[in-house]
């Protein structure tokens, strides 16, 4: 149970970290 919250929390900060990413990476790219 706690390993599986663990996982399901780890997956979620990744999937925001990403997200985060691509909008901080693609008005760099379009000004290009």
């Amino acid at each position: 149970m706690l390993y599986d919250m663990y996982i399901h929390e780890k997956q979620c900060f990744i999937a925001c970290y990403l997200l985060l990413f691509e909008l901080n990476v693609t008005p760099i790219f379009a000004s290009y």
